[in-house]
C-alpha cells in the first residue's frame, strides 16, 4: 500500500515537473497576461491606450515595461513619457498661421499677422499687392510682381480698376487728359465738359467748343474748332506780364487784329508749339480789342482794357465821344473801321 502511495506521488511530481517546461500555447493565460492574481485580477497589466503608451508591470514589480512611446493620433510622437509636442503650439507674433506643422505670416483663411492694407501671398507672406486691384491709390496704381510694391500708372490700362480715374497722367491716375476731351463729341472723358488742364479733371461749369477768338478760357477744348487756348502777354511795360489764356486762330488765315504776325506758342492743353495768329502784345490785349470793338465809352483811359494801361481814352474815327481803343503801328494791328493814324510816334486805333 505504502508502494501505491509512493509511486503515485512519483507520478504527480514528474508531471507538474515537465509540465512546467510545456511550450505554452496561444491561450495559455500567461502567454496572453491574463492569468487571474490574488486579488482576482490580472496577474500583469496593458497599460496602453489610444496614445501608443504601455508598459508590463505585474504585482510586487515583477514586469515593469521602462520604454514608452506616445501620439495624439495625427501622426507626432513624444518619448518623453507621454507629453505630446504640438508644432502648431508655437504659431505666434509675427508668424501665427500654422500651415503644414509649419508656422508662417498668413494663408488663403488667414489673414494672420498682414495688415489691413496687406495681401498674402502662395508663399504665406504679407505683402502690398499681387496684382494692379489690390492698388487703390490713383498715385501708386500698378503692381510690380518682382517686388510686390504698388508704382505709379504708364499706360490708361494701368487705371482701369480705379473707379472715376480711367486716365494715366505723368504717372497718376486722373479723371481725365486733355486728349480725352475731343471737343468735337459729347461722349468722351467729360461729356460737353472741359477737362481741366491744371487739374485733370472735369468741370462741368463750361461747355466745350463755345468761345470765339480772344475769348479767355482754360483749355484747348473751350474753343471753337480751329483754335486753341493759348497764353498771352502784355510786352509794352517793363517786364512782359502774363495774361492767362484767350482762344486763338491756327495760322494761316488770319484777319486784323490779329494778322499783327504770328504767335508760336504750345497750348495750354499741351499741343506742340504752333503759329497761331497773332495780336500786337507790345500795344494791346483781347480786353483792349473788346472795348474798342464793342464801343466802349470812357472818360479816362484807366477805364479802358486791363490795369496794364494797355488801354487809351482818345475820340474815335472822330466821333463826339471819347471810346476806348489802343497804340499801333500798322492797320492790321486793329480792328476793321478803326485804322491805324495820328502822330508817328502816338498812333492809335481810330485816330
Amino acid at each position: 500500500m505504502k508502494n501505491i502511495k509512493w509511486m503515485s506521488a512519483l507520478f504527480l511530481g514528474a508531471t507538474a515537473h515537465f509540465g512546467a517546461c510545456t511550450p505554452k500555447l496561444p491561450n495559455d493565460c500567461e502567454f496572453l497576461r491574463t492569468c487571474p492574481d490574488a486579488s482576482g485580477g490580472a496577474s500583469t497589466t496593458d497599460s496602453g491606450d489610444s496614445d501608443g503608451t504601455g508598459g508590463d508591470e505585474g504585482e510586487g514589480g515583477a514586469h515593469s515595461g521602462g520604454a514608452t512611446t506616445s501620439g495624439d493620433g495625427d501622426g507626432d510622437t513624444s518619448s518623453s513619457g507621454g507629453m505630446v509636442i504640438d508644432p502648431c503650439d508655437a504659431c505666434e507674433g509675427e508668424t501665427p498661421v500654422c500651415v503644414d506643422e509649419e508656422c508662417v505670416a498668413c494663408s488663403r483663411e488667414e489673414h494672420g499677422s498682414c495688415t489691413a492694407d496687406e495681401v498674402c501671398t502662395e508663399e504665406n507672406e504679407c505683402v502690398s499687392c499681387t496684382e494692379n486691384t489690390h492698388c487703390s491709390d490713383p498715385d501708386v496704381s500698378v503692381c510690380d510682381t518682382d517686388t510686390n510694391e504698388c508704382t505709379s500708372c504708364s499706360v490708361n490700362d494701368d487705371c482701369a480698376h480705379i473707379e472715376g480715374k480711367n486716365y494715366c497722367e505723368d504717372g497718376a491716375c486722373v479723371e481725365c487728359t486733355p486728349e480725352s476731351d475731343d471737343r468735337a463729341v459729347d461722349t468722351d472723358a467729360c461729356g460737353t465738359g472741359i477737362c481741366d488742364p491744371e487739374t485733370f479733371s472735369c468741370n462741368k461749369q463750361l461747355t466745350q467748343s463755345t468761345l470765339d477768338i480772344c475769348e479767355p478760357c482754360i483749355a484747348d477744348a473751350e474753343c471753337l474748332i480751329g483754335q486753341n487756348c493759348i497764353p498771352l502777354q502784355y510786352t509794352g511795360g517793363s517786364t512782359p506780364v502774363e495774361l492767362g489764356g484767350f482762344c486763338m486762330k491756327l495760322a494761316p488765315g488770319c484777319s486784323p487784329p490779329f494778322s499783327a504776325g504770328a504767335i508760336n506758342r504750345v497750348s495750354l492743353s499741351g499741343a506742340a508749339a504752333t503759329n497761331y495768329c497773332g495780336l500786337a502784345e507790345q500795344f494791346t490785349t483781347c480786353p483792349a480789342i473788346a472795348d474798342l470793338v464793342d464801343g466802349k465809352l470812357c472818360a479816362e483811359s484807366s477805364e479802358c482794357g486791363t490795369e496794364r494801361s494797355e488801354g487809351r481814352c482818345e475820340t474815335v474815327n472822330l466821333g463826339a465821344n471819347k471810346k476806348c481803343t489802343y497804340s499801333c503801328t500798322l492797320n492790321g494791328q486793329c480792328v476793321d473801321g478803326a485804322a491805324c493814324n495820328g502822330p508817328d510816334d502816338n498812333k492809335y486805333c481810330g485816330g
